[in-house]
């Protein structure tokens, strides 16, 4: 019986575990910089955009991608609670 392949975007990360933790935080850090950088080009001059609208999008950006690193902490938080009331339970006869 020939074995299936799974290609590389087929594997998923558990949820609830550091490493989709850090993948989240990772993301929402990235947003962030991206917010970031679209201010800083159109202060500097180099977009075409009007300030009012950078504003609310860099803002809008900004409060996505620290809510997006918040939950990536949450599920750190959470994993790591788990992991120590399971140790917990292990150790009591």
């Amino acid at each position: 019986m020939p074995r299936e392949k799974k290609s590389l975007f087929s594997m998923k990360l558990p949820r609830g575990t550091p490493g989709h933790a850090a993948i989240m935080a990772a993301a929402g850090g990235y947003v962030v910089y991206m917010a970031y950088q679209m201010v800083q080009n159109t202060l500097s001059g180099n977009s075409t955009m009007s300030l009012t609208t950078t504003y609310i999008v860099g803002g809008l950006m900004a409060l996505g991608g620290l809510a997006v690193i918040g939950y990536g902490v949450l599920i750190w938080i959470s994993w790591n609670r788990k992991t120590k009331q399971d140790d917990n339970e292990e150790e009591e006869p």
